[in-house]
Parts: C-alpha cells; structure tokens; sequence
C-alpha cells in the first residue's frame, strides 16, 4: 500500500489487490456503512498519520475511491474544511483535554512557540475570552505516552499561563469565548510568536 499526501489536508492510497486480500475488502464493499469498512479506514488512517503524519483527528472526511485494473484501487481522503471543536475520537487512544488560562495573547503565542514541536499533541484551539484580554489554549494530548507515563508537556505551557482543568472548562470555552483558532492551533499560532 502506498500512501501519498497529496497536500496537507488530501491523502492518495494506492492499494494493489494484495492489499485489498490482506484487509478484506473489495471495492465494492468499501462504501458500505458497516462495522468492517470503518475498521479498515481507521486502520489505514493510522498508518497514514504514523507513516505521512496525515492527522484526522477530529476532523470529518470525504472518501472518493475508484477501482483500478488490476484488482485494487486507488483512495482519496479530504479533511473538512469545517473547524468543528476538537472531541476525543482518536480510535484506540485515550484522549486527555487540557485548557490552559493565558492572561494575554503574547503569553498564549509564546507557549504556542514552546509547545509547536511537540508530537504528544493530538489536537489543539485557541479561545480569546469575553473581556478581550484572558486567552485559552485548548490541547488534547494522549492520556500515556510510549512508555505508559502521563506526558510532560505542561511545564512549556505554565511557563506563560496556568492549567485551568476544572469540571467545566470547555463548557466555559463554549459559552463565554471566541475560537480564533479551531484547529491546529499550536503550531499555527506557535509562528506569530
């Protein structure tokens, strides 16, 4: 199987029939809504984001598949363009939210800058709150990392503000606050710095 992307938010799969044997898919099958179909995407989807770094997480996809000559097919994955609010659905994975309080922007850029070459951050949003000045910055990391300990990414992102995790955080990100950021925020705003 070959995996090709396309650009950042497009991923090309090449798969021979060989590969189409080793999953147990055809063509045909492949736009199915069952159990099976879902399997093998979030199967392949992995691989894609371990092997090409193509991330889905929270994120909608669009599938285009076409069959080819020789018995296998060629695949098309397109994130969204929508920005919908990053949510746990990372398959297999445990997620962790975690909102950090800025008492600024310049404080919430700074850790962006400090956080952006961090690869134990699945997801992430920035959040500008009602009176203009407090920033948040929302992560989802995983719960443990290779090793089964929890992740030590905190201490770039309290250099410049404060771990906000109380029951309500994102309930309160929802209600009082602008996303100026839905997506990939870390490493977008990590450059304004």
């Amino acid at each position: 199987m070959e995996l090709l992307l396309v650009a950042s938010g497009r991923l090309k799969i090449v798969m021979s029939s060989r590969d189409m044997q080793e999953y147990a898919i055809t063509c045909e099958g492949l736009g199915q809504k069952d159990g099976n179909t879902k399997q093998v995407l979030r199967s392949i989807l992995a691989k894609a984001r371990d092997e090409v770094g193509f991330v889905t997480v929270g994120n909608r996809v669009t599938v285009q598949m076409y069959p080819s000559k020789d018995g296998g097919c060629e695949m098309y994955v397109t994130k969204s363009t929508a920005t919908p609010l990053p949510v746990p659905l990372h398959s297999g994975m445990r997620r962790i939210p975690n909102v950090f309080r800025f008492g600024g922007m310049q404080n919430m850029l700074c850790a962006c800058r400090k956080l952006s070459d961090r690869d134990d951050i699945l997801s992430s949003a920035a959040y500008l709150g009602n009176d203009g000045k407090e920033c948040y910055l929302l992560l989802y990391t995983p719960a443990l990392d290779a090793f089964g300990r929890e992740p030590l990414l905190f201490s770039a992102a309290n250099e410049y503000g404060k771990l906000w995790n109380t029951a309500y955080a994102i309930a309160y990100l929802k209600e009082h606050c602008e996303c100026i950021c839905p997506t990939d925020a870390v490493k977008t705003l990590g450059t304004l710095a």
